[in-house]
């Protein structure tokens, strides 16, 4: 609770002079807002409002008992807004407040004193706050500011959310799914999915496998772990962020473990350095390790940027990140004088052309480094992020065997298959006195036809997938040649513009075919989600960006461009519109009445302005 002695968190005296901080028995531990919410208002009733405080993930610890046994705890910090005459009265019945301030060390004394059972005490709650990042302790003066935060976000108040087609993430999972069908063994980290909760279960359908969602926190983050069904993968243990910046999974790769973790950094450079301050916290310790994310940071200006520049704030943290736990940038080391440009942004100023930067990394360490073989990034129009595609070499053992036989209805629409199965059939019959049973002549039969039908529909996706290549070709080909002359660069530009057109216009195409596959199978299918449609669903401010202002009461004054004359005029401006012209005994009737008059007066004395000034001109014609 936010008062004017600071911010305090709310705790109980028991009978026996104890004090407790409240606590709620569930049977499993809560993984979601929706769930949180569910438990916190078992106790709160609907009495007060509440929310989760923004962007403060969910602190879990396991603790030994002294009987034996165990108790496995999820701390989160709840907002619940109790006015002071409230507060007050419930420090009657038993309520304590304590200052924020007993939060700052996990050596508190009070906090030896303060328990969640009644033999483990509060130092638990301590070691969640100071993992936080420096603005987000509750004992920080900054931590003001998350109170302060509006009540009115869609996922914290009233549930409204914006509808969003989730045809974009789909089509991403039908590539994933169309690689994973090559004999390939996959393993997808997805970020800044932009589905919220209430998208998430439609996405589920989309990919039968092991999978682990962070849902997105209105249209910022998201962030999912698929992997397929054909890799040989034990799940251990996984955990997702409430607020959609990281997700992580632990699974068993034959005899050895491995530690996924997909992250998305905030693209706010405040944001972003409160997320890397806290990042040490965040991930979990392991041997083999394999961390791949949108850091949305440059590491080594002029070589993954166009422009050299000195390291920002957040690239020195991510480094030492980096060094202290032994990470290695897979990309950056297998191929030291590349740019890899990861993303392009499709935002121009002016004639010159739109940024890019290499912001997409996969970080390792352990087995998945040794085990790396390749790493290279892939063009892809429905995204301005370049997907990185690493390939490892694993055991043979946790490859799986082939599964049956599904037949691509598709190819009944292709002229002469369905008169191939005809004659082949026709033929085949002369051939059954060469067989000891008729089940072996069914048997082989049949296979040389599923043989045949599989031929038959890899040509037509073997030549889709070449002009996709070829497009891919071409755009790398003009992003290699980037960087010449002014009208060189536009005329790439316009290049790689016409071949990611392309490239968008074939993945329509196939996108088509595997959306008509997924309503036959049941699932649900909704409209194709473009840039374009996306921008408009979800304009990227909500308000509109100043960039000069003009003075409220000179007009001759030259507008103010740079923040520090926009800030000035500004205050001008308020100063004005909060400067009250009621003199302090003069009633709201009196202020009116003087108005009128004064409004009176000025158009009385400008017509009389006005009859001077033609008799005035009359007199003058008169004299001439």
């Amino acid at each position: 609770m936010l008062t004017p002695q600071g911010t305090k968190f709310l705790a109980r005296r028991t009978e026996k002079s104890l004090l407790t901080i409240l606590t709620v028995n569930v049977s499993s531990s809560p993984t979601s807002k929706e769930a949180i919410k569910a438990v916190v208002a078992t106790f709160i009733a609907e009495r007060f409002p509440f929310r989760l405080v923004p962007s403060i993930r969910i602190g879990r610890n396991t603790v030994a008992t002294t009987a034996g046994g165990s108790w496995h705890f999820s701390i989160e910090v709840l907002d619940i807004k109790i006015v002071l005459d409230t507060a007050a009265l419930l420090a009657t019945q038993g309520i304590v407040w304590l200052p924020s301030t007993w939060l700052a060390s996990t050596a508190s004394a009070e906090l030896q004193e303060t328990f969640l059972t009644k033999d483990i005490n509060a130092k638990l709650v301590a070691e969640l706050c100071t993992s936080l990042a420096t603005d987000k302790q509750p004992h920080a003066t900054d931590f003001r500011n998350l109170l302060l935060a509006p009540w009115s976000t869609p996922t914290e108040v009233d549930g409204a959310r914006r509808q969003r087609s989730t045809r974009q993430s789909a089509e991403g999972i039908h590539q994933i799914q169309h690689a994973a069908a090559q004999d390939v063994q996959i393993l997808a980290l997805l970020q800044e999915t932009k589905l919220d909760e209430l998208k998430l279960p439609q996405a589920n359908a989309w990919w039968k496998g092991p999978q682990i969602w962070a849902p997105a926190n209105g249209t910022k983050g998201g962030c999912a772990i698929l992997i397929h069904g054909n890799l040989e993968a034990d799940v251990i243990k996984q955990e997702a962020d409430i607020w959609g910046q990281w997700a992580w999974i632990r699974i068993r790769l034959g005899a050895e473990t491995w530690t996924i973790m997909t992250v998305y950094v905030p693209s706010e450079p405040a944001e972003r350095r409160s997320f890397l301050e806290e990042f040490p916290a965040i991930v979990p310790e392991a041997d083999n390790l394999q961390l791949a994310g949108d850091f949305n940071v440059t590491l080594s200006p002029g070589l993954d940027s166009p422009d050299v520049a000195p390291r920002k704030t957040d690239a020195i943290m991510l480094a030492s990140f980096m060094m202290e736990m032994g990470l290695t940038d897979t990309f950056r080391t297998t191929h030291p004088t590349t740019s890899g440009y990861t993303w392009f942004s499709s935002q121009r100023i002016g004639d010159r052309p739109p940024p890019k930067r290499r912001q997409n990394l996969v970080l390792a360490k352990g087995t998945p480094w040794e085990a790396l073989t390749t790493i290279e990034k892939t063009i892809e129009s429905m995204s301005d992020h370049r997907p990185l595609v690493a390939s490892f070499e694993l055991a043979d053992q946790l490859i799986r065997g082939s599964g049956t036989f599904r037949l691509n209805m598709d190819l009944l629409n292709v002229p002469g298959v369905t008169d191939w199965i005809t004659t082949h059939w026709r033929d085949w019959q002369r051939a059954k006195s060469g067989f000891q049973s008729e089940e072996e002549w069914l048997q082989i039969g049949f296979r040389i036809v599923t043989r045949a039908l599989d031929t038959f529909s890899r040509m037509p996706a073997r030549g889709h997938r070449q002009q996709e290549e070829e497009c891919r070709r071409q755009i790398a080909e003009v992003e290699a040649e980037s960087g010449n002359a002014p009208l060189a660069e536009l005329y790439s530009q316009h290049r790689r513009d016409r071949w990611l057109q392309k490239l968008e216009d074939l993945q329509v195409e196939q996108q088509i075919l595997w959306a008509k596959g997924a309503q036959e199978k049941g699932m649900i299918t909704t409209d194709r989600m473009t840039k374009e449609t996306f921008q408009r669903i979800c304009p990227p401010r909500a308000h509109v960006l100043m960039r000069e202002l003009h003075h409220p009461f000179f007009p001759e004054v030259v507008a103010a461009k740079d923040s520090e004359a926009i800030g000035e005029y500004a205050l001008t401006y308020f100063s004005d519109i909060l400067t009250s012209r009621r003199q302090p005994e003069q009633t709201l009737q009196q202020l009116r009445e003087e108005i009128d008059i004064h409004n009176s007066e000025t158009i009385a004395r400008s017509r009389t302005t006005v009859r001077a000034a033609h008799h005035l001109r009359g007199q003058n014609w008169g004299m001439k």
